[in-house]
C-alpha cells in the first residue's frame, strides 16, 4: 500500500482553517512572534557559525517551509538573496507582513505540487533550508 505523503500537511492546513488571517503585524499571535524571533535566533546563534556560512553575502538562499521567515531575515541580513516558499496561508501572511521592508521573495506553495516551483527552477541556491535545517550540496566538513 502506498503511503500518502501529503496528508501531515493537509491535516496541518486543516487545523489552521478557523484561524483568522491578520491584516497588520499586532495581529499576529504570540506564538507566531515567539517563532519567527526563534528562527532569527537560531541563525545568528547556531546556524551561521555551525556551518561556516560567513561568505553568504551575494549568494541566493532557499528555505522550504520558512513559517514566519525569520531565518530568512537574518541571511537577508547578512547580504544573502532569500527566497522562502511557505504552504500554510497563515504563514505566509505571517511572513509578508513582518518582513515587509526586507526584501525578501516569499512565495505561497506546496512543495509536492511541481508548479510551486516554476518561479524558482532558473535560479541557482547556495543552500536549503527545510525546518531550520540546512542542507549543502557540499559538506563543510
Amino acid at each position: 500500500m502506498k503511503k500518502n505523503n501529503s496528508l501531515s500537511h493537509l491535516t496541518l492546513l486543516k487545523k489552521e482553517q478557523d484561524k483568522k488571517i491578520p491584516k497588520i503585524t499586532s495581529e499576529i499571535n504570540k506564538r507566531s512572534m515567539r517563532a519567527y524571533h526563534e528562527q532569527y535566533w537560531y541563525g545568528e546563534n547556531f546556524l551561521y557559525d555551525f556551518f561556516e556560512i560567513q561568505q553568504i553575502k551575494n549568494k541566493s538562499v532557499l528555505e522550504i517551509g520558512p513559517a514566519e521567515a525569520g531565518l530568512l531575515k537574518f541571511f537577508k541580513e547578512k547580504g544573502a538573496d532569500c527566497t522562502g516558499i511557505e504552504l500554510s496561508p497563515l504563514r505566509f501572511t505571517h511572513s509578508k507582513l513582518l518582513n515587509n521592508l526586507n526584501n525578501l521573495k516569499l512565495l505561497t506553495g506546496d512543495i509536492c505540487d511541481k508548479q510551486s516551483y516554476k518561479e524558482l527552477n532558473n535560479h541557482k541556491y547556495a543552500s536549503r533550508t527545510r525546518k531550520l535545517k540546512i542542507n549543502f550540496s557540499h559538506k563543510p566538513y
